[in-house]
């Protein structure tokens, strides 16, 4: 993560595209939110060059929501193949070899899909207005 946070620092920061939002992004939707959060971390604790944060909180915010947005698009494709397999009459036995996913881990997609739809973070909201 240290190493990325150092190639950030040195693309330019130019008129037009903003790469190192571009980057942002980029890291925020293909890893893992463990990982988006640690380096979230690391990248607002390096000291900017203009003086201030390289993420503001809104950055922050549209990067987190992206995120989930996407976590919760891959759960709900993941959970409605599955319904589609037991409304035909699939045996779980085929449908977790197919899948790699067994009841339980089911069962619990499903809760964190509901998590995920249900909440509307305080900055979520801030964002839409």
């Amino acid at each position: 993560m240290n190493d990325l946070v150092g190639l950030i620092s040195q693309i330019p920061v130019s008129p037009g595209i903003d790469y190192q939002q571009v980057f942002f992004i980029y890291i925020a939707v293909t890893q893992k939110e463990e990982d988006v959060t640690d380096f979230i971390k690391i990248v607002n604790q390096q000291p900017d060059k203009k003086g201030g944060p390289m993420l503001t909180a809104r950055d922050k915010w549209l990067m987190e929501g992206k995120f989930e947005g996407k976590l919760e698009g891959k759960l709900e494709g993941e959970i409605n193949i599955i319904n589609n397999f037991i409304n035909k009459g699939i045996e779980w036995a085929v449908i977790s070899d197919a899948t790699g996913i067994n009841p339980q881990k089911y069962e619990n997609m499903k809760l964190e899909y509901q998590q995920l739809v249900s909440r509307a973070t305080p900055q979520q909201a801030a964002l839409t207005v």
